[in-house]
């Protein structure tokens, strides 16, 4: 799984131009995960393009002055794996985060989102999964989603199979 995610988070942050993209902390998992690994990577590479989205755009307003990182982080439980995506961009206000795993929800300007990356993310790990997808925000420094995937599920449900 871990080599899964970093080949996901090194896509993202090579696409991004001027996004500055912490080293990976994972945790070492020693047992695969049932998961879909083709949904999972929808959800990665979703919150990842995100964070980086997040950072570029603050970027642009701060210029120099300011540093942007994406970090992400696992950590293994007893009955469960746990994903950080994590920016320093410009977080998300406190009236919009309750809206953002809704279907075509966007705080993208027109042309650049659709609306559906949260709300397919969000479906793929709760309903097809069994886990969480939360977020923690504090608005003009920082976004954390949370991934929490059980170790217990024997065969996930492929969301494009639906």
């Amino acid at each position: 799984m871990n080599r899964f995610l970093y080949a996901c988070w090194f896509v993202c942050a090579l696409t991004t131009p001027g996004a500055f993209a912490q080293n990976p902390q994972t945790a070492r998992l020693k047992q695969e995960l049932a998961a879909v690994k083709t949904d999972i990577s929808r959800v990665l590479l979703n919150l990842f393009n995100n964070a980086f989205y997040a950072v570029a755009e603050k970027k642009v307003r701060l210029g120099n002055d300011f540093q942007p990182e994406v970090s992400i982080s696992t950590r293994k439980s007893h009955d469960a794996v746990e994903i950080r995506v994590r920016d320093n961009g410009n977080g998300i206000p406190a009236m919009v985060l309750e809206k953002i795993f809704q279907p075509f929800f966007t705080t993208k300007p027109a042309g650049q989102g659709t609306g559906l990356g949260l709300s397919l993310s969000y479906d793929i790990i709760t309903k097809g999964h069994g886990g969480t997808l939360t977020a923690t925000t504090r608005e003009g420094e920082f976004t954390e989603f949370v991934v929490t995937l059980p170790t217990s599920v024997q065969q996930p449900v492929a969301m494009e199979s639906k």
